[in-house]
């Protein structure tokens, strides 16, 4: 029997449903359920609808307060600009509309934008865990068991309509370990429209719905209830899950493929002539284990270099292509043959040398003087 975490139940609309936030669909016995959070869309070319504040508002009027921000890319793919650009406006917009530092931030990926992105998905989902890190928000992606799986330490928020339209909800502790959420129902009929019917793991901290709370954000406990953030963490500091007493919640273990379960099948990944890519610690709290993740594959120009800069790195292939990992991605040369990354003293900027001995310089890496090529 799998393990399982406490959860409650949520729900998210493309569009505001007035009326309908508070109560799910109705049960066998006849009463309705309320939501304890609420998914709200913040930006992104891909959003049927940009809700506004007033509109999130609504949603503490009527019992819900507590939402999750999502942005949504452009629904097609490849993209007309590059990825990072892409991603990066995608959080400067949650940035402007404004989501708290602290919260979550969903990039929604639909299964068959997923599937068109083939190898640069990995590439996809780090770009976007760097930027919004970056931004202090806490990176998840939302998707099919192929696309979460992809996903490494970043938070995952499964979808899977496993339950018929107009069920009843699954019994709050069927969560499995490792995931933000699980979508286990879609384009449900409640009580002011369809809405996608969710399990949100619990303790969490998401964005309060009521925008007179100082730090603009709230606990979600166990059972529903809810307590407010009195004041935001020191910048760059992650917001934990934390119990009303207290007590820091120790972070989930990773889903194993029995505990999320699926239609769709992980696939194993395909036979391939050339290495892995290279593994890279991520950091942690001082004294904690080093856990290691995958980076995204290079392509032709594999990984040559990678510079630590806080908790987060810059690794660098050959190609000339910087990956930010929970950093700021600053540019790159895009250009062939580099050898190396360098960060500054302030972690704000970073080097790149050319085997030709060109130095490209980013953020406060200033303007250092350019070697002359060698012949």
């Amino acid at each position: 029997m799998p393990a399982v975490v406490a959860s409650v139940l949520a729900g998210d609309s493309g569009t505001p449903r007035p009326g309908g936030y508070g109560f799910q669909v109705v049960e066998p016995d006849g009463r309705w359920v309320r939501f304890a959070a609420y998914g709200v869309y913040v930006g992104g070319p891909g959003c049927e609808h940009v809700w506004e504040r007033g509109e999130v508002a609504a949603l503490h009027a009527e019992g819900v307060e507590a939402a999750f921000p999502i942005v949504v890319p452009p629904q097609t793919w490849p993209w007309m600009m590059p990825e990072d650009e892409v991603l990066i406006d995608l959080v400067r917009e949650a940035e402007a509309w404004p989501v708290p530092q602290g919260s979550p931030l969903i990039l929604d990926l639909e299964q068959w934008q997923a599937t068109r992105m083939g190898n640069q998905l990995s590439n996809v989902i780090a770009l976007f865990a760097g930027a919004a890190r970056a931004a202090r928000f806490e990176p998840v992606i939302y998707g099919g068991a192929t696309t979460i799986a992809a996903a490494g330490v970043v938070g995952r928020f499964l979808a899977r309509w496993a339950r018929p339209a107009g069920s009843p909800p699954p019994p709050a502790g069927e969560l499995p370990p490792g995931l933000f959420a699980w979508q286990y129902a879609g384009n449900v009929a409640a009580k002011a429209g369809a809405v996608d019917l969710d399990l949100l793991a619990v303790p969490v901290v998401l964005m309060a719905t009521d925008f007179s709370v100082a730090s603009g954000l709230v606990i979600v406990n166990e059972g529903g209830t809810v307590t407010p953030v009195l004041s935001r963490q020191a910048p760059g500091a992650k917001v934990p899950a934390i119990r009303p007493e207290g007590q820091p919640v120790p972070e989930p273990a990773e889903p194993t493929p029995e505990e999320i379960t699926a239609a769709e099948t992980v696939a194993p990944p395909a036979a391939s002539a050339t290495p892995p890519p290279l593994a890279t610690p991520a950091a942690g709290p001082v004294g904690a284990p080093v856990e290691y993740v995958q980076l995204p594959e290079g392509g032709a120009a594999s990984y040559v270099d990678i510079a630590v800069v806080g908790d987060g790195y810059y690794a660098l292939t050959g190609g000339g292509h910087v990956v930010a990992v929970r950093a700021p991605h600053l540019g790159e040369p895009n250009c062939a043959p580099c050898v190396a990354i360098g960060v500054t003293p302030s972690g704000l900027g970073y080097y790149v040398l050319t085997d030709r001995g060109e130095v490209f310089h980013y953020g406060d890496a200033g303007t250092p003087p350019r070697t002359s090529p060698r012949a």
